[in-house]
């Protein structure tokens, strides 16, 4: 069980290490430099991670769990999906979650040591939402074997896509607008009536 001081703590060797990202590749990163921007010692960081490798799987691993979270909350919060409201408050849910963390997306979809970020990314939305949409959605839309695989996929990687674009145009786009924008793209791809602009 952790508490608040040890969560204070990873947290800000989390921050201290993507900082030093942004000047160097993770292999020239040492513990001790880490520590001397987080301040404390090396020891309180081989108490929280194996190695820097442990540290940026943690990164990686936190924050999917929380984009899962978002998911499994938002499904159990409600029996049915039963418009495109719903579907506008899960997508929004997930976007401010990234909004609120700009930095974090930044460095995860653009250092090399984090490559692999976006496929895991993708493909736990891809797995999370079909299962979840098998189970909540089919009143709504026809959810069922390579449909429910397509639609999720394609979801899933349009999703990833938006931040890819939400990033390159620095977050000028309101969490709301882009939620909006991404909604109605699934809308219309699934032939739906689209919700209003």
């Amino acid at each position: 069980m952790t508490t608040r001081k040890t969560d204070k703590t990873r947290s800000k060797i989390q921050s201290a290490f993507l900082e030093l990202l942004e000047e160097k590749r993770i292999g020239a990163i040492s513990a001790k430099e880490i520590m001397e921007k987080a301040g404390g010692t090396r020891t309180t960081f081989y108490n929280h991670f194996q190695d820097i490798y442990d540290l940026r799987d943690t990164i990686i691993n936190d924050t999917i769990n929380d984009m899962k979270t978002i998911i499994n909350d938002f499904f159990h919060s409600r029996s049915k999906i039963s418009d495109w409201h719903d579907i506008y408050e899960l997508n929004y849910l997930r976007f401010r979650y990234i909004y609120e963390r700009q930095d974090l997306f930044r460095t995860l979809f653009s250092k090399p040591c984090f490559k692999d970020f976006k496929i895991k990314l993708r493909d736990t939305m891809n797995a999370n939402l079909s299962r979840q949409f098998q189970n909540y959605y089919s009143s709504y839309i026809e959810f069922s074997g390579k449909n429910n695989e397509y639609y999720t996929y394609v979801m899933a990687t349009a999703f990833i896509g938006s931040i890819e674009y939400w990033i390159m145009n620095d977050f000028r786009i309101s969490p709301e607008m882009i939620s909006r924008y991404f909604t109605r793209g699934f809308f219309q791809d699934l032939g739906m009536p689209l919700p209003p602009r």
